[in-house]
């Protein structure tokens, strides 16, 4: 038995598990790949977005070593299912789940009865560590990094340290159905680093991973242009936790990007304590080397609200940024959260002002708004927890159940908690919001349809309900609700005649 299954459970959100050009490469198993394979293991990776993970284990029946899931909290459905399978399939198969659920909540993700391990932090050497033990049937109780259950008993085995560098490996791709996602069209997935300096007080990387490494531009230019001539990648997707944590980096790479001629776009993501210190040639390394879209985390238009959350900078520094950027012809995506805890109407206010100002400014560009939920092992978990303002689940059954939503926050189902304060106000706000300033649907129809003038009168009838709060009698929201699962069906039917 020298057989090593990775399987990657699909979100229990259609954002993240819908047709192809919405899928994201499977990253957290593509990276634990290399080290297994460096080591004589054989590694088959399964995307429960994409593939019959029940067929390909019982075709491998008989030869698993063990079988892994990294998942996050809104994959914890179908990585269940994925383990019951397992076991049932054959109860000798070890389950180990790592990923950052797992990582948060090891106690209570080792407790299920159909996992046998986690693996804590960051999971290559230990993974590694831990299948040497299990196929030469040696002793694992000194492991670092691993929490087990012993003779019913729960052991948590100190941390293994982190790797102190970001190591260049080749990502095995081969061992992925590349024409499921949008590598089959020439965009890939892609990290150069790991790891973001900053603290802020809803993100979970910034209490386990705050120190930042990341691969040197040499390195990350030299990848690139092996997956532009083995692949045929013209647009990169650049998942780093940070991607502008060190600008030095960043500019070097668009240097040598430009130098060595590649045909490739790419986009990533930056925070704006750096983006507002960018001198104007890195800007305009960074446009002539392709990028296409920057997405930047704002928040909040409220400086009350971005002292709470700790996110370090001033809401003032947002516009001047913004425009530097389009000075560029750099197109960006503004990602805002609401619902945040003691947030009161006046923080809401400033935040859709915010947005308004970008959208009236920039409309070629994008606006997103998130729900905020507090995730285990943040700064603002601890302080509802604190303060008896949220009631969470505490097994892995129960976090099953719960579904999220990326982006919806008026969608009823987007909460990632049992029982939580009344977001009644914060959902409608977002809907209108959405119906009147971001819908494409609307805004088109308004242009160019015959009936111009009707869904004119439609849109002046939302901006008022947007403006002045007049929420009574929801009938829009009401409509979506209904619609929206239709679309969703429709969604799926694409996926399954891919």
């Amino acid at each position: 038995q020298n057989h090593i299954v990775l399987f990657y459970p699909k979100f229990n959100t259609e954002r993240y598990s819908g047709p192809p050009e919405n899928l994201h490469l499977p990253m957290s198993i593509l990276f634990l790949a290399p080290a297994l394979i460096n080591k004589d293991f054989k590694v088959s990776l399964i995307d429960g977005r994409v593939d019959d993970y029940k067929r390909k284990i019982e075709a491998l029946k008989g030869d698993i070593l063990l079988c892994g899931v990294s998942c996050l909290t809104p994959q914890i459905e179908q990585g269940l299912d994925f383990s019951r399978f397992v076991k049932q399939t054959d109860s000798s198969i070890p389950v180990v789940w790592g990923g950052w659920h797992a990582t948060i909540d090891p106690q209570n993700t080792a407790a299920h009865p159909s996992i046998d391990f986690v693996v804590k932090g960051e999971g290559e050497e230990t993974l590694v560590e831990l299948c040497q033990c299990l196929k030469e049937q040696k002793d694992f109780r000194s492991l670092e990094g691993i929490v087990y259950k012993n003779e019913k008993h729960m052991v948590s085995n100190p941390d293994h340290p982190r790797p102190k560098q970001f190591t260049p490996t080749p990502l095995p791709y081969d061992l992925l159905n590349l024409n499921a996602y949008d590598l089959s069209g020439g965009t890939v997935d892609y990290v150069s680093s790991r790891g973001c300096p900053h603290r802020c007080g809803f993100c979970s990387i910034g209490r386990h991973c705050r120190v930042w490494k990341g691969l040197k531009a040499e390195e990350v230019v030299s990848d690139l242009r092996r997956l532009n001539s083995a692949y045929g990648v013209t647009h990169i997707r650049f998942l780093d936790d940070n991607f502008f944590a060190n600008p030095r980096r960043v500019k070097e790479i668009c240097r040598l990007l430009t130098e060595a001629g590649l045909e490739i776009t790419w986009e990533c993501n930056g925070h704006v304590n750096e983006l507002r210190f960018l001198d104007r040639e890195t800007l305009k390394l960074a446009s002539r080397a392709g990028i296409r879209l920057l997405t930047i985390g704002i928040e909040s238009g409220s400086q009350k609200t971005i002292e709470f959350i700790r996110k370090d900078y001033n809401p003032r520094e947002v516009l001047p940024l913004l425009q530097r950027l389009h000075q560029e012809s750099i197109p960006f995506c503004s990602n805002f959260i609401v619902g945040f805890p003691e947030e009161d109407k006046d923080a809401l206010k400033a935040t859709f002002s915010l947005m308004e100002q970008i959208l009236s400014a920039y409309p070629t560009n994008r606006v997103k708004v998130f729900l905020y939920h507090p995730i285990p092992g943040t700064a603002l978990y601890d302080f509802e927890k604190e303060k008896h303002l949220i009631e969470y689940p505490t097994t892995l059954e129960e976090w099953a159940k719960i579904h999220a939503h990326a982006n919806q926050p008026w969608h009823s189902a987007t909460s990632l908690l049992l029982d939580y304060r009344n977001r009644d106000y914060v959902r409608k706000k977002s809907f209108y919001f959405w119906l009147t300033h971001s819908s494409p649907f609307l805004k088109k129809k308004k242009q160019t349809s015959r009936f111009k003038y009707l869904y004119e009168l439609v849109y002046r009838i939302e901006k008022y309900r947007y403006e002045h709060d007049a929420f009574f009698l929801p009938v829009e929201e009401l409509l979506y609700k209904y619609l929206y699962p239709l679309i969703l069906i429709r969604r799926r039917g694409f996926h399954r005649t891919r």
